[in-house]
């Protein structure tokens, strides 16, 4: 039998702050919903649309061109003020960075708990409209479910997928185009000792965005998770559009899928946009996923949402 949910978030504020001291910023964003499903009704304090976040990050300058960096930034349930979870190991502090980086603007180096770059990749075409609550969702069902990105939180990182921890990244870009690679050291975590890597490349064509990602995971056993994607971006006037489409294979469990998400946004006044996005995967098993959302903006900080979605 189809399972079919229906979620609804009102009522709610995102509030972001950023203050400099010195060489060193300190940011982050509240961000509360209430939703109503055919479960129940409850409050949203992961959040729906940016997440609940706070971080710290700093730079100082080496001198010929060389830059030394720091971030580290945590989820939180503003529910309750419970630290972990939005993207990270949901008992960390610092569970979505706590890193250095050395580089130039050109090329440079991160170490420790980063974002991976699959999902930077594959956000190009994922994150059209409605924040968080409607590609999040989105990205794990284009992306296989428990054979992608889910997969990645069964081997045993410690993460959803999204922030890698022990991990160490290379950057580089040159000519509109720009890559990205990591990998971990394929530590002892949760009882399975797996290794992940990832990779990007973004650049543009004219107006439009492209970016190729890949990700795989090996553990001990004989499931092997890897994912291809390829994400576009475009603007048709006012008319957003973004596009992602994902292959997936999962050996030794649930086998090869494939799925894709698709949104577009509209800004209706200067203030209010609306957002359209569809994400399916035949072969994952809970059906497709359609959203629709608005997004009003009540000063350059601070915005209300509410968003519809149908699974």
């Amino acid at each position: 039998m189809k399972k079919t949910q229906v979620a609804l978030a009102a009522l709610a504020l995102v509030a972001s702050t950023a203050a400099l001291a010195g060489d060193v910023t300190v940011y982050g964003t509240v961000d509360v919903s209430i939703v109503n499903s055919t479960s129940g009704t409850g409050m949203g304090g992961l959040g729906n649309n940016q997440g609940s976040i706070f971080g710290f990050k700093g730079s100082e300058d080496l001198g010929g061109g060389l830059t030394a960096g720091f971030n580290l930034e945590g989820g939180y349930t503003a529910a309750n003020g419970a630290a972990g979870g939005n993207g990270g190991d949901p008992n960390g502090l610092f569970n979505r960075a706590a890193n250095v980086s050395l580089g130039t603007a050109d090329v440079g180096i991160t170490l420790g708990t980063q974002i991976t770059p699959f999902i930077t990749g594959i956000l190009t075409g994922a994150n059209g409209a409605g924040g968080n609550g409607v590609f999040v969702p989105g990205l794990i069902r284009a992306t296989g479910g428990g054979s992608g990105i889910g997969a990645i939180t069964n081997a045993g990182t410690g993460t959803n997928g999204f922030f890698i921890p022990n991990a160490v990244s290379v950057r580089a870009s040159g000519g509109g185009i720009g890559f990205n690679a990591l990998t971990t050291a394929g530590e002892k975590a949760s009882g399975t000792n797996s290794k992940y890597s990832a990779g990007s490349l973004t650049g543009a064509l004219g107006p439009v965005n492209l970016a190729l990602a890949y990700q795989t995971q090996q553990t001990d056993s004989t499931d092997t998770v890897s994912n291809t994607a390829i994400g576009t971006n475009t603007s048709l006037g006012e008319l957003g559009v973004h596009l992602m489409y994902s292959d997936n294979s999962n050996k030794g469990a649930t086998g090869n899928s494939t799925g894709y998400q698709l949104g577009v946004s509209y800004p209706l006044t200067a203030s209010l946009k609306a957002g359209l996005a569809h994400a399916d995967n035949k072969n994952y098993g809970q059906g497709s996923q359609t959203s629709l959302s608005l997004d009003y903006s009540l000063s350059k900080r601070t915005l209300a949402y509410a968003t519809y979605s149908r699974f």
